[in-house]
């Protein structure tokens, strides 16, 4: 056995040496476990733990996301004390994005301005095909009616396809929008008071706003009604339905994709993957005249909530009171955290190459793939072992060991998704939005160009950064970013 087994297992015997100590220590105070099972385990932890007032769970992960965030954000405060948000790299760009998020002084004197072309776009809106129009050009901001992405093709993943999805709504499944659920009237109530206070700040009138929240919810009720269910979308077979683009296209009454795409850079490919047919038919029923001022409250209404964590604090604040209630945290987190998490979710492969040359060497992660190999040994030779597996299923399940890609730390490069991206400060006109607009159209403009193309299995989907592991099963890999 080599010394990183062994040194897996002397830390997994002493983790466990751990728990019994814990549970002893239980004993004396909580329920024996054939009373209360999860008491006897858990109860001493239980009692000695509270969940901080700015966030909805605690545990082993959520400790290790809370200290690994106070440690991004004091290497983000240091380096941009070096004065290396002035180098235009990536890790300069996120730097001076971040440094822009986190001047609310600015940001509350510039209020809603960033959005006002968007805003107009929707008011300006005089039928259904400028609606649609007006849906496009706020395509990178906000999404409304149709979401598009570009993932590995599920029935070959040697490929991606490009994918349309559902419409978006607020709250977090269609459950919510049924009058009979106790708690979605609840959470309905409030989303509609939180979309009157965002339309009062975009200059409507008190009574104007109220009706204007009313419609926009109505119109998140029908879009929700034709929505699969979580228990549908967990159905993953269900959610792949290839079409021939041009039957796709054909099949949308009132949505011009081909100009969808020309807008955002990409060419239409011979074949989609469509998730969910029924809303897109459901979604003809919807775009209609008669419902054109309830549409654009609609749009108007995910314009402001989708945007509210780049424009001024009251904005942010009215999205925080609506997340709140829906999560049961009862107070907002420092914003210097918010201005964080956007500059982060953004540029999130450049805070990875941050947090790995402080937190994470070549030789660490050397050794943990030595670690992860020792085990894929031992779990070769068990397999090797069991009698009641055949000959074919035993070789079978030693060469998906062999060929297992081990994703461990961080990548050996990222590609570079925001190379068209230049940062545009405030003394230059920039703003937030102007600049999160920039980004996500460099982005588009590498993920579209992925259409057809080969999947390149070295690839991350998640920065190394973020405190998670797991196994795809699409790529035959491990994922154990450096956070863990």
């Amino acid at each position: 056995m080599s010394k990183h087994l062994n040194q897996w297992l002397r830390t997994l015997c002493l983790l466990c040496a751990c728990t019994v100590l814990m549970g002893s220590m239980a004993l004396a105070e909580h329920p024996p476990a054939k009373e209360d099972f999860y008491l006897h385990i858990n109860g001493e932890w239980q009692d000695s733990h509270e969940i901080p007032a700015d966030q909805m769970m605690i545990g082993g992960f959520g400790d290790l996301d809370i200290e690994g965030t106070k440690k991004q954000i004091a290497l983000f405060n240091e380096a941009l004390t070096q004065g290396r948000d002035a180098q235009q790299d990536g890790i300069g760009k996120m730097l001076a994005f971040y440094r822009m998020a986190n001047d609310y002084g600015k940001r509350d004197e510039l209020g809603l301005t960033p959005i006002a072309p968007y805003m107009t776009m929707i008011a300006d809106a005089k039928d259904i095909p400028a609606l649609c129009d007006a849906a496009w050009g706020i395509f990178p901001i906000t999404n409304t009616f149709v979401t598009a992405y570009v993932m590995p093709d599920m029935k070959d993943s040697t490929k991606n396809a490009l994918y349309f999805d559902t419409g978006n709504v607020t709250l977090p499944d269609k459950q919510y929008y049924d009058d009979s659920n106790p708690t979605g009237q609840m959470l309905m109530g409030l989303l509609t008071q939180g979309y009157a206070q965002m339309f009062a700040l975009a200059g409507q009138t008190a009574e104007e706003a109220a009706g204007s929240a009313a419609q926009a919810l109505e119109i998140e009720k029908r879009i929700a009604a034709s929505l699969p269910s979580a228990e549908e979308r967990s159905v993953i077979t269900s959610m792949y339905n290839p079409r021939p683009f041009a039957e796709f296209d054909a099949s949308l009454e009132k949505i011009d994709l081909v100009t969808l795409l020309e807008k955002i850079g990409a060419k239409a490919p011979e074949q989609v993957v469509v998730s969910w047919p029924a809303y897109y038919e459901a979604l003809n029923a919807l775009l209609t005249e008669e419902n054109l001022p309830a549409l654009k409250s609609y749009m108007l209404a995910q314009l402001l909530m989708q945007t509210s964590g780049s424009l001024n604090t009251q904005m942010l604040e009215i999205s925080n009171q609506f997340q709140q209630a829906m999560t049961g945290v009862t107070t907002s987190k420092p914003l210097e955290e918010y201005a964080f998490y956007l500059a982060s979710t953004y540029f999130s492969p450049e805070a990875g190459d941050l947090y790995v040359s402080k937190y994470f060497s070549a030789a660490a992660r050397e050794d943990v793939i030595g670690m992860v190999r020792d085990l894929i040994d031992e779990y070769k030779r068990r397999i090797a072992a069991l009698d009641w597996m055949s000959e074919d299923t035993r070789t079978q399940a030693a060469k998906k060991l062999d060929t297992m890609m081990l994703k461990i730390g961080y990548p050996d490069s990222y590609p570079d998704r925001t190379a068209a991206y230049q940062f545009t400060g405030y003394e230059h006109g920039g703003n937030l939005i102007t600049n999160q607009v920039a980004i996500v159209n460099s982005m588009l403009s590498f993920m579209l160009g992925r259409i057809d193309q080969p999947v390149d299995k070295t690839e991350w989907d998640i920065p190394p950064q973020v405190v998670n592991a797991f196994y795809n099963p699409l790529h035959n890999e491990i994922v154990f970013p450096a956070a863990i």
